[in-house]
């Protein structure tokens, strides 16, 4: 693990997210393909000591080092902003949603072949028997568009996904997922994109993506890795 340092000027407890914009002017400024770092999953630690797990490699802060030299170490691995999570979630919950048709088998599970956690819900009863997981993400302060968004599944036949897009608790996007046969990744579309840049996003927004899961007659949905990216 890398070590570097900051200066004392930045060394009084200063929240990652309030340097997000600082980070992402000084990317522009040393290239002409625009990264972004996403500091955002961060917010809660600070500066004075922690780890920066954004980057390539971690960096452990201790000692004294300008800020211009850790803005520099950032961009040298800095790639697309936004979040990648696998099961289980981090931050995601199960929930109802206020269903009664929830009886079913909802299991966290290995796939070695694909070498992917997944969720897995199926439900013997004759009726699509449904459940949720809802994902909470903190958008950063400095997002201008969303560039892209897909999650790995397996939706067989007798088996459903409804992904949601709710801000601030408002359903913004809904988009139904059928007729996956075999385990591959699922992308938001142009127009799903632009339903979501149509959006007025604010510094304190958080964006809620709930993952609807169906199944009836004993057939399985998997459920994995999912991607948002901004800009």
């Amino acid at each position: 693990m890398s070590k570097i340092a900051l200066t004392q000027q930045v060394k009084e407890r200063l929240p990652l997210e309030n340097i997000a914009v600082e980070v992402d002017t000084h990317l522009k400024d040393i290239t002409t393909n625009p990264h972004q770092v996403s500091l955002s999953a961060l917010s809660s630690h600070d500066l004075n000591g922690g780890l920066i797990s954004g980057a390539a490699d971690a960096v452990e802060l201790t000692d004294y080092v300008p800020l211009g030299q850790l803005l520099s170490h950032i961009a040298a691995s800095a790639g697309t902003s936004g979040i990648q999570i696998a099961p289980e979630y981090d931050g995601g919950v199960f929930c109802s949603r206020g269903a009664t048709n929830v009886l079913g088998v909802m299991n966290t599970d290995r796939d070695f072949t694909q070498n992917r956690n997944v969720y897995d819900w199926f439900s013997a009863e004759p009726s699509f028997q449904q459940y949720c997981i809802a994902v909470q993400v903190k958008l950063p302060r400095n997002i201008t568009s969303f560039t892209g968004s897909f999650v790995w599944c397996q939706v067989p036949t007798d088996t459903q996904l409804d992904m949601e897009f709710l801000l601030e608790g408002t359903t913004i996007l809904s988009k139904q997922i059928t007729n996956v046969p075999s385990f591959a990744p699922v992308s938001l579309e142009a127009s799903d994109l632009a339903t979501l840049n149509a959006q007025t996003w604010l510094v304190t927004s958080n964006i809620c993506v709930l993952f609807t899961v169906y199944s009836q007659n004993s057939a399985h949905l998997l459920l994995s890795d999912f991607s948002l990216s901004w800009a």
